[in-house]
């Protein structure tokens, strides 16, 4: 397990040579993806909220924060529910991915840890 692990960093070679400065500079985190799908999988701020045991006003700013970081909208507020925009489409699909990896990145330390 422990060689395979290895193998696989060895083949990706420099993981910050991966890094674009200008993404990493935009202040955009875990927290923000996390927020953003809640409020895709719930369809409200007071859900999503609910959801991420995070107070409405905190999931309102972190999203306008967000929205702000990316140009533009992600969501489209329409009758009290929240619709993606064409960008937000993407940007979920991405989020769903880089979430999915970094758990899987975790794990991945986790069982390296433990000596699995």
């Amino acid at each position: 397990m422990i060689r395979r692990i290895l193998e696989e960093i060895e083949r990706m070679g420099d993981p910050l040579s991966l890094l674009d400065p200008v993404t990493v500079r935009t202040g955009i985190d875990r927290i923000h993806l996390e927020i953003a799908l809640a409020l895709h999988l719930h369809g409200s701020f007071r859900r999503a909220g609910e959801a991420l045991n995070m107070k409405t006003s905190t999931i309102s700013r972190r999203v306008r924060d967000l929205e702000f970081q990316l140009g533009g909208p992600i969501f489209e507020r329409q009758k009290r529910r929240l619709v993606p925009t064409p960008s937000g489409r993407v940007f979920l699909r991405r989020s769903g991915e880089i979430l999915t990896s970094f758990h899987a990145l975790v794990e991945a330390v986790r069982n390296f840890t433990d000596g699995k």
